[in-house]
């Protein structure tokens, strides 16, 4: 699960929401189905990787704390990295990083 600011993020920069009938253009999160600007993270890593990088996704202990990070390589030399508390955030702000107009 991802925040509503980061859904409204990925929104802004034009992440394809769920397809909800019922989902207003304004609205984040359709008030019916629950459903709309919150992908899977299945959703989110395909997502990135139709971006023309190898992308590579890890998970790692840091002093106790779970951190998760995704990362895109081009010839084996990472070109953007995000490291966040959760899976979704991590691979949603690297999407954005990779979308960044």
């Amino acid at each position: 699960m991802i925040t509503y600011e980061l859904a409204k993020q990925l929104k802004d920069a034009g992440f394809p929401p769920h397809k909800c009938p019922d989902l207003a253009e304004n609205e984040i999160v359709c008030g019916l189905c629950g459903q709309g600007m919150n992908p899977t993270l299945s959703e989110l890593i395909e997502a990135c990787t139709e971006i023309e990088y190898d992308f590579t996704f890890h998970l790692g202990n840091i002093k106790d704390n779970i951190k998760w990070w995704a990362e895109v390589r081009l010839f084996g030399v990472i070109v953007k990295q995000v490291e966040c508390s959760t899976p979704e955030e991590a691979v949603a702000k690297l999407w954005l990083e990779l979308n960044k107009k």
